[in-house]
């Protein structure tokens, strides 16, 4: 699994977006109600008008997320994603110069991708998102693009599966080392989910997404189905409850530490970049998914989802701490 360098070239795919957080005295949580997985966390008054009580605007998105945390822990990111002729573009290339992202964006005449995200005080969030011009990437534009690195972080995407499986297939025929954080368009056809993630090093999805795909009610009817593909590593994500890990016939969990959560944004990105970059440095997956879980619970602590994310994994007295 691990390169022989200890600094990974690793070609990111996917979402680049600014993200405006919205906080309010009023909003509220008036039930419980479960609607699949999800919750109803807010309820307003059609026409009202309600006074916020903080804006907060950062950059955002998987595939910027995860760029940042690669290059916070002394990679080299290739960012490949999109932006608009507009000054939401400046903030999104003006955190790449910052962070030392190498972006290879492509510009397109739509707008920028923005998130409008509704906060509570509890750290959950309901997100809005406008992003019409991610699909001006092609899988012709990525594919040219994948040899600047040695591995790939593919996150979720709007490409068809079989653009999916072009590009996993070409990265393959470069060696590369790949990572997979699927999306919804993914999990529609199973068939074609198991192709894609039987050319993937590793596979990253939360509890309510391997539901989906498996088809299996509880998560460990679901494990039997991971086991079954042949990617090295899989990883199912709990939230606060944690995370599993399924590899060489094993089962490994981390609990999440306790820790105030200000805001959720960006954990699973921080989670599953962390937990690659770890493995590309050849250590073994137990403490890759210590790592993952430490700098997941850092980000919750922030505002924004590249806020807390570290600079330095904290030493081996402090990981060992994970269960």
């Amino acid at each position: 699994m691990a390169q022989e360098a200890k600094v990974a070239e690793i070609v990111v795919v996917g979402r680049s977006l600014v993200d405006t957080f919205l906080e309010s005295d009023e909003f509220e949580r008036p039930q419980r109600e479960k609607t699949g997985t999800h919750r109803l966390l807010e309820s307003f008054v059609l026409g009202a008008k309600i006074d916020l009580t903080r804006v907060t605007r950062t950059v955002g998105g998987g595939a910027l997320n995860a760029a940042t945390c690669f290059a916070r822990l002394g990679h080299t990111p290739y960012l490949i994603s999109t932006v608009g002729e507009d000054h939401a573009r400046v903030d999104v290339l003006a955190h790449c110069h910052k962070e030392r992202i190498r972006s290879l964006a492509e510009v397109s005449h739509q707008p920028t991708g923005e998130s409008f995200i509704i906060l509570t005080k509890s750290g959950e969030r309901t997100i809005f998102t406008y992003d019409v011009g991610s699909h001006a990437l092609s899988a012709q534009d990525m594919l040219v693009r994948l040899h600047n690195g040695t591995a790939l972080y593919y996150s979720a995407h709007h490409l068809a599966p079989t653009q999916t499986y072009r590009i996993f297939k070409s990265a393959r025929g470069h060696r590369m080392k790949i990572c997979w954080t699927p999306g919804a368009l993914d999990f529609a056809d199973q068939r074609r989910f198991q192709a894609n993630a039987e050319l993937v090093d590793v596979l990253i999805l939360n509890e309510s997404e391997a539901a989906r795909v498996s088809g299996e009610e509880t998560l460990r009817q679901a494990e039997q189905f991971f086991r079954d593909l042949s990617t090295p590593y899989c990883v199912i994500t709990k939230g606060k409850y944690g995370s599993l890990l399924l590899f060489d016939g094993l089962t490994l969990e981390a609990v999440a530490p306790r820790v105030p959560m200000v805001d959720s944004t960006g954990a699973g990105d921080a989670f599953a970049s962390t937990f690659f970059a770890t493995l590309l440095t050849q250590e073994d997956p137990r403490n890759a998914l210590r790592k993952a879980t430490l700098n997941s619970a850092s980000v919750v602590r922030h505002v924004g989802s590249t806020a807390g994310l570290l600079r330095k994994i904290p030493n081996r007295s402090v990981i060992v701490k994970v269960h």
